[in-house]
Protein backbone atom coordinates (compact mmCIF):
# COMPACT_ATOMS: atom_id res chain seq x y z
CA UNK A 1 0.00 0.00 0.00
CA UNK A 2 1.56 3.24 -0.97
CA UNK A 3 1.26 5.41 2.32
CA UNK A 4 2.79 8.20 1.60
CA UNK A 5 0.67 9.16 -1.73
CA UNK A 6 -2.96 9.49 0.50
CA UNK A 7 -3.36 12.15 2.99
CA UNK A 8 -4.68 10.52 5.89
CA UNK A 9 -6.70 11.58 8.96
CA UNK A 10 -7.24 10.87 12.09
CA UNK A 11 -9.97 11.77 14.68
CA UNK A 12 -10.71 10.12 18.54
CA UNK A 13 -13.24 11.22 20.74
CA UNK A 14 -15.33 13.95 20.39
CA UNK A 15 -15.12 15.77 17.01
CA UNK A 16 -15.15 19.17 18.21
CA UNK A 17 -12.64 18.35 21.01
CA UNK A 18 -9.56 16.05 19.63
CA UNK A 19 -7.03 17.41 17.59
CA UNK A 20 -6.42 16.45 14.13
CA UNK A 21 -3.33 14.84 12.87
CA UNK A 22 -3.08 14.28 9.32
CA UNK A 23 0.12 12.29 7.43
CA UNK A 24 1.31 14.56 3.94
CA UNK A 25 4.31 13.11 1.81
CA UNK A 26 5.99 10.94 5.24
CA UNK A 27 5.23 14.14 7.81
CA UNK A 28 2.65 14.73 10.07
CA UNK A 29 0.48 17.91 10.49
CA UNK A 30 -2.05 19.43 13.27
CA UNK A 31 -4.79 20.80 11.38
CA UNK A 32 -6.98 23.19 12.29
CA UNK A 33 -9.55 24.96 10.38
CA UNK A 34 -7.30 28.11 10.65
CA UNK A 35 -3.65 26.68 10.17
CA UNK A 36 -1.64 23.63 9.65
CA UNK A 37 1.39 23.20 12.09
CA UNK A 38 4.23 20.96 10.89
CA UNK A 39 4.76 17.89 13.49
CA UNK A 40 8.04 15.98 11.47
CA UNK A 41 10.41 16.78 9.01
CA UNK A 42 11.59 13.18 8.44
CA UNK A 43 9.70 12.22 5.62
CA UNK A 44 9.51 8.61 6.59
CA UNK A 45 6.75 9.06 9.10
CA UNK A 46 3.32 7.25 8.63
CA UNK A 47 -0.23 5.79 10.21
CA UNK A 48 -1.08 8.56 13.13
CA UNK A 49 -2.97 7.58 15.81
CA UNK A 50 -4.18 9.67 18.64
CA UNK A 51 -4.75 8.70 21.58
CA UNK A 52 -8.46 9.18 23.61
CA UNK A 53 -6.99 12.22 25.52
CA UNK A 54 -5.73 13.97 22.68
CA UNK A 55 -2.68 14.56 24.45
CA UNK A 56 -0.53 12.46 22.24
CA UNK A 57 -0.21 10.68 19.00
CA UNK A 58 1.47 7.45 18.11
CA UNK A 59 2.98 6.71 14.68
CA UNK A 60 5.06 4.55 12.45
CA UNK A 61 8.08 5.34 10.76
CA UNK A 62 10.48 3.71 8.56
CA UNK A 63 13.99 3.26 9.48
CA UNK A 64 16.46 5.49 7.30
CA UNK A 65 18.02 2.59 5.32
CA UNK A 66 14.55 0.93 4.35
CA UNK A 67 14.28 0.68 0.66
CA UNK A 68 11.72 -0.18 -1.95
CA UNK A 69 8.45 -1.99 -1.60
CA UNK A 70 7.10 -4.77 0.69
CA UNK A 71 6.54 -5.65 4.02
CA UNK A 72 9.49 -3.47 5.62
CA UNK A 73 11.46 -2.63 8.67
CA UNK A 74 9.04 -0.13 11.17
CA UNK A 75 9.32 1.58 14.18
CA UNK A 76 7.13 2.82 16.58
CA UNK A 77 7.18 6.75 18.16
CA UNK A 78 4.95 9.00 20.39
CA UNK A 79 4.88 12.28 20.43
CA UNK A 80 3.19 14.86 22.85
CA UNK A 81 1.70 17.49 21.28
CA UNK A 82 1.41 20.19 23.44
CA UNK A 83 5.54 20.53 23.83
CA UNK A 84 5.98 18.27 20.41
CA UNK A 85 8.73 16.29 21.87
CA UNK A 86 8.93 13.14 20.38
CA UNK A 87 10.39 9.25 21.79
CA UNK A 88 10.81 6.53 20.04
CA UNK A 89 9.19 3.19 21.54
CA UNK A 90 10.23 1.05 19.68
CA UNK A 91 13.64 0.55 17.31
CA UNK A 92 14.85 -2.46 15.18
CA UNK A 93 17.15 -4.67 16.62
CA UNK A 94 21.15 -4.48 16.01
CA UNK A 95 22.10 -5.64 12.87
CA UNK A 96 18.75 -5.38 11.02
CA UNK A 97 18.71 -5.01 7.78
CA UNK A 98 16.66 -4.54 4.40
CA UNK A 99 17.89 -7.74 3.08
CA UNK A 100 18.27 -9.27 6.68
CA UNK A 101 16.42 -10.25 10.28
CA UNK A 102 14.18 -6.80 10.69
CA UNK A 103 10.86 -6.33 12.90
CA UNK A 104 7.69 -5.31 10.97
CA UNK A 105 5.48 -3.72 13.01
CA UNK A 106 1.75 -1.92 12.71
CA UNK A 107 -2.24 -2.13 14.35
CA UNK A 108 -1.14 0.44 16.59
CA UNK A 109 -3.31 0.74 19.21
CA UNK A 110 -4.31 3.12 22.06
CA UNK A 111 -5.14 2.14 25.73
CA UNK A 112 -8.91 4.08 26.74
CA UNK A 113 -6.49 5.64 29.51
CA UNK A 114 -4.44 7.28 27.02
CA UNK A 115 -1.25 5.53 29.14
CA UNK A 116 -0.21 2.68 26.96
CA UNK A 117 0.22 1.51 23.02
CA UNK A 118 -0.18 -1.50 21.79
CA UNK A 119 1.04 -2.94 18.69
CA UNK A 120 1.48 -6.32 16.59
CA UNK A 121 5.38 -6.95 15.61
CA UNK A 122 6.84 -9.66 13.56
CA UNK A 123 10.30 -10.89 12.52
CA UNK A 124 11.13 -11.23 9.00
CA UNK A 125 14.00 -11.95 6.78
CA UNK A 126 13.62 -10.31 4.39
CA UNK A 127 10.55 -7.74 2.64
CA UNK A 128 8.88 -10.85 0.59
CA UNK A 129 9.75 -13.50 3.42
CA UNK A 130 6.22 -14.82 4.42
CA UNK A 131 4.97 -15.84 6.24
CA UNK A 132 6.01 -14.72 9.34
CA UNK A 133 7.08 -17.39 11.92
CA UNK A 134 5.45 -15.59 15.29
CA UNK A 135 3.66 -12.84 15.94
CA UNK A 136 4.17 -10.71 18.83
CA UNK A 137 1.98 -8.48 21.04
CA UNK A 138 3.95 -5.75 22.67
CA UNK A 139 2.81 -3.12 25.28
CA UNK A 140 4.38 0.24 26.26
CA UNK A 141 3.64 2.76 28.14
CA UNK A 142 4.16 6.52 26.68
CA UNK A 143 6.97 6.82 28.88
CA UNK A 144 8.88 3.97 27.49
CA UNK A 145 9.83 3.23 31.67
CA UNK A 146 7.13 0.12 30.96
CA UNK A 147 6.86 -2.86 28.28
CA UNK A 148 5.34 -6.17 28.22
CA UNK A 149 5.33 -8.70 25.20
CA UNK A 150 3.66 -11.89 24.88
CA UNK A 151 3.45 -14.26 21.66
CA UNK A 152 -0.04 -14.50 20.08
CA UNK A 153 -1.36 -17.94 19.33
CA UNK A 154 -5.19 -18.80 18.31
CA UNK A 155 -7.95 -19.86 20.68
CA UNK A 156 -8.59 -23.98 20.41
CA UNK A 157 -10.95 -24.47 17.87
CA UNK A 158 -10.26 -21.60 16.00
CA UNK A 159 -11.09 -22.11 12.29
CA UNK A 160 -10.08 -20.73 8.98
CA UNK A 161 -6.65 -19.32 10.65
CA UNK A 162 -3.11 -20.96 10.27
CA UNK A 163 -1.17 -20.44 13.55
CA UNK A 164 2.09 -20.03 11.88
CA UNK A 165 0.51 -17.01 9.44
CA UNK A 166 -1.40 -14.90 11.55
CA UNK A 167 0.24 -11.84 9.78
CA UNK A 168 -1.09 -12.19 6.80
CA UNK A 169 -4.48 -12.96 8.11
CA UNK A 170 -4.50 -9.95 9.98
CA UNK A 171 -3.95 -7.64 6.71
CA UNK A 172 -6.04 -5.00 5.53
CA UNK A 173 -7.31 -1.85 4.36
CA UNK A 174 -8.19 0.16 7.17
CA UNK A 175 -8.48 -1.09 11.40
CA UNK A 176 -10.08 0.43 14.78
CA UNK A 177 -7.84 -0.85 17.93
CA UNK A 178 -8.48 -0.60 21.67
CA UNK A 179 -6.47 -1.11 24.96
CA UNK A 180 -8.82 -2.18 27.44
CA UNK A 181 -7.62 -3.23 30.61
CA UNK A 182 -6.23 -7.03 29.45
CA UNK A 183 -7.09 -6.95 26.13
CA UNK A 184 -6.91 -5.58 22.95
CA UNK A 185 -10.02 -5.47 20.66
CA UNK A 186 -8.97 -5.13 16.54
CA UNK A 187 -11.75 -4.95 14.10
CA UNK A 188 -10.00 -4.83 10.33
CA UNK A 189 -11.22 -4.36 7.13
CA UNK A 190 -10.03 -6.27 4.17
CA UNK A 191 -11.58 -4.98 1.41
CA UNK A 192 -12.59 -1.24 -0.14
CA UNK A 193 -15.91 -2.51 -1.76
CA UNK A 194 -17.52 -3.07 2.41
CA UNK A 195 -18.69 -6.58 0.67
CA UNK A 196 -16.49 -8.60 3.01
CA UNK A 197 -17.26 -8.29 6.55
CA UNK A 198 -15.06 -6.95 9.10
CA UNK A 199 -12.63 -9.03 10.95
CA UNK A 200 -12.95 -8.34 14.84
CA UNK A 201 -10.39 -10.26 17.31
CA UNK A 202 -9.32 -10.11 20.80
CA UNK A 203 -6.09 -10.75 21.86
CA UNK A 204 -5.64 -10.95 25.75
CA UNK A 205 -2.20 -9.20 26.53
CA UNK A 206 -1.15 -11.69 29.27
CA UNK A 207 -1.34 -14.88 27.64
CA UNK A 208 -1.36 -13.82 24.25
CA UNK A 209 -4.10 -16.00 23.08
CA UNK A 210 -6.64 -14.94 20.00
CA UNK A 211 -10.19 -15.15 19.18
CA UNK A 212 -12.17 -13.95 16.82
CA UNK A 213 -15.59 -12.52 17.52
CA UNK A 214 -18.62 -12.64 15.38
CA UNK A 215 -18.47 -8.97 12.41
CA UNK A 216 -20.17 -6.15 13.31
CA UNK A 217 -21.15 -2.19 11.92
CA UNK A 218 -18.02 -0.50 14.00
CA UNK A 219 -16.47 1.53 10.96
CA UNK A 220 -12.32 1.23 11.35
CA UNK A 221 -10.63 4.26 10.65
CA UNK A 222 -7.10 4.09 11.48
CA UNK A 223 -5.09 3.73 8.04
CA UNK A 224 -3.20 0.18 7.90
CA UNK A 225 -3.07 -3.46 8.79
CA UNK A 226 0.23 -4.37 7.01
CA UNK A 227 3.37 -2.49 7.26
CA UNK A 228 3.61 -2.51 3.45
CA UNK A 229 4.96 0.05 1.52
Amino acid sequence: MRRFAFLLALTVGAAAAAPLVVQKNGDLYLDSRNQSVRLTTYGRNFNPVVSPDGRWVAYLSFPAWVQGGGYLATNVWVMNLQSRTARRLADQPAGASNAGLFVCRDLLSWSTDGRTVAWLEWRLSGPDTLPAEETVLVTRSVSGAERREVRVHLAPGLTGWSADDIFTQLLGVRYQGRLEGNTLSLTVTRDRTGRTPPLQVKVDVETGLLREVHSGSVAPVHPGGSGRS
